[in-house]
C-alpha cells in the first residue's frame, strides 16, 4: 500500500506542477495580448523627431522666403534713390 500511496503523492505533485505551467503560460499569453490589443501612443519618439524635423524645415523655408522679400524690396529702394 505504501507504494500506492506514493503513486498517488507523485501523480499529485505532477498534476500541480502541469497546473502551475499551464497558469505560467496563461499568464504570460495574458500579458502579451493586452500589448497587442492596447493603443499605442501616437508620440512615439520617432514621431516626435520627424515633427521637430518637418517644423524646423519649414521654419527654416519662411525665414528665407522673408530675406528673400526684404532683399528685393532693398534692391527696389537703392533703385528708386538713385
Amino acid at each position: 500500500m505504501d507504494n500506492q500511496q506514493q503513486d498517488a503523492s507523485c501523480s499529485t505533485v505532477k498534476t500541480e506542477q502541469d497546473t502551475n505551467v499551464e497558469e505560467q503560460t496563461k499568464t504570460t499569453q495574458q500579458n502579451t495580448q493586452p500589448a497587442s490589443n492596447q493603443r499605442k501612443a501616437w508620440f512615439t519618439n520617432e514621431r516626435l523627431n520627424l515633427f521637430l524635423a518637418l517644423c524646423a524645415i519649414i521654419i527654416s523655408a519662411a525665414s528665407f522666403y522673408a530675406t528673400y522679400l526684404q532683399a528685393n524690396a532693398a534692391e527696389r529702394q537703392v533703385k528708386a534713390a538713385t
